[in-house]
This record gives C-alpha cells, sequence and structure tokens, in this order.
C-alpha cells in the first residue's frame, strides 16, 4: 500500500493513516511507515529485532558499518546505545536481539 500526496491538512492524513492501521490490525496485519527519500522516519515507537547469539557481535559492527548508527558510549560495557546518524532512532541491545527506538 502506498499513499502519495502533494497537499492535504494534517488532520486528514493521520485520519486515513489511523484508519488504515486499524483496518491492517483487523485483517492481523502491521502497517508500518517505510522510509521515504533520504530520512527515514521509522513509525512504530519501538521494535523487537530478533538476532541470534552468535550474530549478535557482527550486527552491532553492521549498525555502524552500514546502517549509519554511532555508538552513543566511547567504551563497549552493559551501557551501550547506538544513534543513528540522522538522530531519528536508537537500537539498544536486549536478551533477545536488539530493540529499535524511535526518536520522536
Amino acid at each position: 500500500l502506498g499513499l502519495r500526496w502533494l497537499m492535504c491538512q494534517g488532520q486528514q492524513v493521520e485520519e486515513i493513516v489511523k484508519h488504515c492501521t486499524r483496518r491492517a490490525r483487523q485483517a492481523g496485519l502491521l502497517l508500518l511507515q517505510i522510509p521515504t527519500d533520504r530520512r527515514p522516519r521509522p513509525f512504530t515507537p519501538r521494535a523487537l529485532i530478533v538476532v541470534p547469539e552468535s550474530l549478535r557481535k557482527r550486527a552491532a559492527e553492521a549498525l555502524c558499518e552500514e546502517i549509519g548508527f554511532v555508538n552513543e558510549y566511547a567504551r563497549e560495557g552493559p551501557e551501550r546505545r547506538w544513534m543513528h546518524e540522522l538522530g531519528v532512532a536508537f537500537v539498544r541491545p536486549n536478551v533477545r536481539g536488539f530493540s529499535w527506538l524511535a526518536n520522536r
């Protein structure tokens, strides 16, 4: 499903997104906004990214090397968190992988 508009009121956009989200949920689906253009705008406030234990170190490296995240702390340790270079999202490790948090 793709929605494109040039001019409309913010309230109308919000109403159609809420309507589509409810209909998707009724059908057992999850409606997510995907990035458009160059600025990603995650729509869900928190998402769990399940990563097997054996791949977590490589996944953490890929966050910085390939996806544009920066480690917020100078050293490794229990207080790890990465921020996207555009400031739109944070990623934190958890017991099952990583938690994606939108920076709204």
